[in-house]
């Protein structure tokens, strides 16, 4: 099952670490997306960091829904998998 990051403790991250990205981190994003957030926070001189605090319940909700669906894909494919195991015993 998949668990719905707790926006207090995103927002607590950013407060701490949003300038490295922490709240991004904890969020699980992909390592090249951090890698652009530290380019695009140093090119606007840390003004996006105050701009992704704004954004932080968004992308906890997109990454939320992605998980979800990555975990609905990998259930469909098990049982997928399962019914192949099933059908290739039963003819033998």
């Amino acid at each position: 099952m998949v668990q719905r990051k707790e926006y207090g403790k995103a927002l607590l991250f950013w407060w701490f670490t949003g300038g490295i990205g922490g709240h991004r981190i904890f969020i699980q994003e992909k390592m090249s997306i951090i890698f652009w957030y530290w380019a695009l926070n140093l090119c606007t001189f840390g003004i996006f960091a105050i701009v992704d605090a704004f954004r932080l319940k968004t992308l906890i909700d997109i990454k939320f829904e992605q998980d979800r669906q990555a975990e609905k894909k990998r259930r469909e494919e098990e049982k997928a998998f399962d019914e192949f195991l099933d059908k290739y015993s039963e003819e033998q």
